[in-house]
């Protein structure tokens, strides 16, 4: 971990005295959030030193289940990170990825079938309107994947026929850093 001056973080403290009651900052220190972001690098390099053990059943699936649609759905910092990345798969991948906040996703018009692969994001994997939209996604006959951070048999993934794991760590505080990162 990178060293650095808790003096130094003028941002977060100006916020604070400001006033503005964030309830994302309310609970949660300084120090947290800094350490999580100075732990970020170490966790990406981390997972591109494992990026083929970790997407190695996500290739497989893909090519054997003949995937011709990608739909991405997660809240706040996970649809930002899924969103980001719908570019880099479309080309990637050769097939039209979409991203969705959970709840718009279950009422757009989007055809799912078996053919369509949903991803849902949840860096801690309790988010109920993810799991809704999974379940909703299954309902089609779609192939559902989990990605999250939390390991701890989430509910996220127990409503998901896989799940990939990101190995950036443990991260307890509303605002992801390294969770988004990661994702």
């Amino acid at each position: 971990m990178g060293s650095f001056d808790y003096n130094s973080i003028k941002y977060f403290r100006k916020i604070y005295r400001s006033g503005i009651k964030l309830s994302i900052y309310k609970n949660l220190s300084e120090k947290a959030m800094l350490e999580y972001i100075y732990e970020t690098p170490e966790a990406l390099k981390n997972i591109l030193e494992k990026r083929k053990d970790i997407t190695e059943q996500f290739i497989n699936e893909f090519q054997t289940r003949n995937i011709n649609k990608i739909q991405i759905i997660g809240s706040g910092t996970s649809f930002h990170g899924g969103y980001a990345t719908r570019g880099f798969l479309e080309k990637l991948l050769g097939i039209p990825v979409d991203a969705f906040y959970p709840i718009p996703f279950k009422d757009s018009r989007t055809v799912l079938d078996e053919k369509t692969m949903v991803i849902g994001i949840s860096q801690g994997g309790k988010s109920l309107s993810t799991v809704a939209g999974i379940d909703y996604a299954k309902s089609k006959g779609c192939y559902t994947v989990a990605i999250t951070a939390n390991d701890d048999g989430t509910r996220l993934s127990e409503h998901c026929d896989m799940t990939i794991l990101l190995s950036c760590g443990p991260e307890h505080a509303g605002p992801k850093t390294k969770g988004y990162q990661a994702t």
